[in-house]
């Protein structure tokens, strides 16, 4: 994922991975809940036969993927892992619940977790920023080529509850265009840029 850009999406079921020279970021634990269920879209399609279930919760699945890659956002909560040779003005995949841990590798190769007293967050904006603590400064890392800095964090709305009404209905309608069509529509896809479009992230590392 590049500076400036909105976020790729993700195979799941595994640690995804992908970088740049300047930072990567980590699945770890994907989210365990969709933002609209098999029944709900089954509603909302007019679907009653149980024989494609399978396939509708396969689909939703990659429609809730394609949203979070529009926005750059998180839906349901998952966790992350940044890595970069420095410390990031913001942690990408908002909204951010909390941050687990921040670590360094020293000069010896050992990597420390900075004390939490020793950055502060502000997660009024978003994506949420990450700073060093006032009056503290960052600890300088190893240099070197390959991740120096390792931020754990917690990010997503929440559960499907949580997540927004509009994200959710354009879920719902990549959803039932892929069912239909087996492709989304261009006039679904409009719609669907039109709803998402108030949510997206531009990301600033």
């Amino acid at each position: 994922m590049m500076s400036g850009s909105l976020s790729r999406p993700l195979n799941e079921g595994f640690s995804a991975q992908y970088s740049t020279p300047a930072y990567g970021l980590t699945l770890i634990v994907g989210p365990t809940e969709e933002p609209v269920s098999v029944s709900e879209a089954k509603v909302h399609s007019r679907i009653i036969l149980d024989d494609e279930d399978a396939l509708i919760e396969s689909q939703l699945r990659a429609a809730r993927m394609h949203v979070e890659n529009l926005t750059g956002l998180q839906l349901c909560t998952a966790a992350w892992r940044w890595s970069g040779v420095y410390y990031p003005c913001t942690l990408p995949r908002p909204p951010l619940q909390t941050v687990s841990s921040v670590k360094y590798i020293e000069t010896d190769g050992t990597w420390t977790t900075v004390a939490a007293s020793n950055y502060q967050i502000d997660n009024l904006c978003r994506p949420a920023r990450i700073e060093s603590a006032y009056g503290t400064f960052w600890p300088s890392p190893r240099s070197q080529s390959s991740a120096s800095v390792l931020i754990d964090f917690i990010s997503g709305f929440g559960g499907p509850e949580d997540v927004p009404a509009n994200i959710k209905h354009a879920i719902l309608l990549l959803f039932a265009s892929m069912y239909e069509n087996r492709e989304p529509a261009k006039s679904e896809m409009m719609a669907v840029e039109a709803l998402l479009s108030p949510e997206s992230v531009l990301e600033l590392v």
